[in-house]
């Protein structure tokens, strides 16, 4: 037993050593060069200067933030408690302390010194004045919020900064939560940067605390844009295909614009056309408006929405309104598989019926400062929100018997009471490739009921979620949530759905110039006898592509329950061409799919596992460009088991712990 418990010990010291030892919340000193053309004034803390001619001088950056002395100190702590219960275990064992002292680089225990306050320096910002907030703007290429010295530009890069409308100056400042006067905190600066990087057009957000008089601090925020074209290409053959151009901040007000292009010859309609404008931030309220037109050749679809969430702890109102009026032709309730569907030969030959529908959708919540809330404890909130929901019907099919009864007129009241502790971190090398990216910490539990009164029968929703996010040595980044809910009508259960998921990723593993991490997830679905809807795949659990297997597609894979596994190895390379970065990937998907009649782990285990490259510009809007070759040694019929994919893959999302609208549970969530 005392040699396992070593050679355990031995696994973990390697891993412990080739990753990075500890993500750096705690910045060091650096050594930062500033470029000061002539006839510039430059205001210090105690002495203002006038730059006669042009002067390069040399600034050190020890800023910490009370956030970051606070994490490494319980860093510190739990290394100790960890040293000290492994040392008890067999303190005789010469080979295990050493071990100890290679994975922490000495007993911790006898490092007296705990992370302190730079001396002279360092500026403590909590309760500080907030002086003048001075906005500087960086070429989107060029130097870095995170590396003001580094000047990678060639001619492109040039015109692509003289032709870019920059964010303006009042468009950064309306989506500022904090204004000259307020009293600072750690936390309100790093949600500043949060808010900022969270816009689709802003590639990074720093701030520089700089001393001014007594307790006032001036803030110096530097930002940096994203070029903001990006577009879609996806044709079908000489037939045609989905072409979309998207301009993410119009002449820099930050409004944005999603325009694509559907088109096939084969059919009578040849073109459709799908927008979208967004505002992200309306006059500084952080209330987003989103205006949407579809004229395709099934749909018609235009809408208006105004909404804001709960951004931050210190959000005490959110809300939104929805109205939308939707014309579409839709299959008739007897095509309810997809055996039935692909029965016919040409998409031509479907039946389908027309039906109109105006939605109106409007919510309000509150959040209140739980009595048990410690100032440590600044981020938990109680959260109260109601919802209605109307969908009403103003053509539709005749609804005769069952038949149709998913075109009836209904309306749905909800209420939600949600704790939510909520904060964030930073990383970067996880699904960037240089830009700073905030990592959600938390955890919330949400509790979801209401009546949902009908035509031809009332229900009653309820549904609750719970989910948790946070660092686990030396695992890495682990979250993970259950969601159970449905509607209850003659005291059973129906159109519910109960699912566990799993996210992980690991610390950097660094190697050489290289940089790994190795993610994983799991995620087990199963569906709550679900009844006929307008479409009756949104009555079913895909395990296709995004949903389970990558790049498999097949509709054999739909099912009633899922069950799947995936792991990944990514290998950030260190190669930056013209800020073209790449990484090398190895994946490994598998998965079970099952109908409400199978038994779900004696269904055939689907595989998929594959290597590729991927290349990304975090200076550009458009998706990471993604080339992989996959096998498929178990695939359904018709199904072939060697791809080669060229495609672009969004930016994928983790998580969140907040609390927003209260949503009556679905399949695609």
């Amino acid at each position: 037993m005392r040699h396992c418990f070593t050679l355990i010990l031995c696994l973990y010291a390697i891993v412990a050593y080739t990753q990075d030892k500890e993500k750096e919340f705690v910045r060091k000193t650096v050594i930062d060069t500033v470029f000061l053309e002539k006839n510039t004034v430059l205001i210090g803390s105690d002495s203002t200067f006038f730059i006669k001619n042009d002067t390069v001088i040399y600034l050190t950056d020890t800023i910490r933030s009370e956030l970051e002395l606070l994490l490494l100190n319980e860093k510190n702590a739990r290394e100790e408690d960890f040293y000290k219960n492994f040392s008890k275990t067999d303190s005789t064992s010469y080979l295990r302390k050493k071990i100890i002292d290679l994975v922490f680089g000495g007993n911790p225990v006898n490092k007296k010194k705990k992370a302190t306050r730079t001396p002279s320096r360092a500026i403590d910002v909590n309760g500080k004045v907030v002086g003048q907030i001075i906005i500087q703007g960086l070429d989107i290429f060029g130097p870095s919020v995170n590396d003001t010295t580094s000047d990678k530009t060639n001619g492109f890069s040039r015109l692509a900064n003289e032709l870019h409308f920059y964010t303006r100056e009042r468009v950064i400042r309306n989506r500022l939560i904090l204004q000259e006067g307020d009293r600072l905190t750690p936390d309100l600066l790093l949600d500043n940067e949060r808010l900022l990087r969270e816009l689709p057009y802003i590639r990074d957000a720093r701030f520089i605390v700089q001393p001014a008089n007594g307790d006032t601090v001036n803030l110096l925020l530097v930002t940096q844009d994203l070029l903001a074209y990006s577009g879609t290409v996806r044709p079908n053959g000489f037939k045609g295909g989905r072409f979309g151009l998207n301009n993410l901040n119009i002449f820099g007000y930050g409004h944005q614009l999603y325009t694509t292009l559907k088109i096939n010859t084969d059919r009578e309609r040849k073109v459709g056309y799908i927008g979208e404008y967004r505002i992200p931030n309306i006059r500084g309220t952080q209330m987003q408006g989103i205006a949407a037109y579809e004229n395709t050749e099934y749909e018609q679809r235009y809408s208006l929405s105004v909404e804001r969430d709960f951004l931050t702890p210190g959000f005490k109102v959110a809300g939104g309104a929805l109205v939308e009026h939707r014309r579409a032709l839709a299959y008739p309730p007897w095509i309810d598989s997809y055996d039935t569907l692909y029965a016919f030969e040409n998409e031509e030959d479907i039946p389908r019926n027309l039906f109109k529908l105006v939605t109106q959708d409007y919510w309000i919540g509150r959040s209140f400062t739980p009595e048990f809330v410690t100032s440590k404890d600044s981020r938990s909130r109680l959260i109260v929100a109601v919802r209605y929901l109307q969908k009403n019907y103003v053509d539709r099919p005749l609804i005769v018997g069952d038949f149709y009864r998913a075109y009836s007129n209904r309306q749905l009241f909800l209420m939600s009471f949600g704790y939510s502790k909520s904060n964030f971190t930073t990383e970067r090398l996880v699904y960037g490739y240089g830009r700073t990216e905030d990592i959600p910490l938390g955890k919330v539990a949400e509790v979801i009921f209401g009546p949902e009164r009908g035509e031809f029968k009332n229900r009653f929703f309820t549904g609750v979620r719970a989910g948790r996010g946070n660092y686990v040595r030396p695992l890495g980044y682990i979250s993970g949530g259950f969601r159970i809910g449905g509607y209850w009508h003659n005291n059973q259960l129906e159109d519910g759905i109960f699912q566990m998921a799993v996210r992980t990723f690991s610390y950097p593993i660094q190697w050489r110039r290289t940089t790994y991490r190795v993610f994983f997830n799991t995620d087990y679905s199963q569906g709550i006898k679900p009844t006929p809807r307008e479409d009756f795949r949104e009555n079913f659990i895909g395990l296709n592509d995004r949903d389970g297997i990558r790049g498999m597609r097949s509709y054999r894979l739909y099912g009633n329950q899922r069950l799947t596994f995936s792991l990944e190895t990514v290998a950030y390379l260190p190669w930056d061409f013209y800020s073209f970065n790449m990484a090398a990937f190895f994946f490994a998907d598998v998965g079970f799919i099952a109908d409400k009649t199978e038994t779900l782990i004696k269904t055939p285990l689907y595989q998929g596992y594959g290597v590729g490259f991927r290349v990304r510009n975090d200076r550009l809007a458009f998706k990471t460009f993604q080339l992989r070759l996959a096998a498929y040694p178990v695939a359904p019929q018709g199904e072939a088991q060697f791809k080669v994919t060229i495609a672009g893959i969004p930016f994928p999302r983790l998580m969140s712990f907040s609390v927003r609208k209260p949503e009556a549970f679905d399949f695609d969530q």
